[in-house]
């Protein structure tokens, strides 16, 4: 992440929406994102989706999400 200062965290999920991996370590392994709506696209068929902004869980900042199955 640090040659893309713009990227603060990168994280990869089960096909469920709970973060397997993640490249702020081990404090986000399980969390759920099941509810957020790139997972929701996906699960709905979608192969890749980018987000708008949209309010961070954690941060409360605004954030974009790029996914893919």
């Amino acid at each position: 992440l640090g040659r893309y200062p713009n990227f603060t965290a990168l994280f990869i999920t089960d096909t469920d929406g709970h973060i397997e991996a993640s490249s702020s370590g081990t404090e986000n392994i399980g969390v759920d994102l099941s509810q957020r709506p790139y997972i929701l696209a996906l699960k709905q068929g979608q192969e890749s989706v980018w987000t708008g902004g949209l309010t961070g869980l954690q941060t409360g900042e605004v954030i974009a999400a790029y996914g893919r199955v």
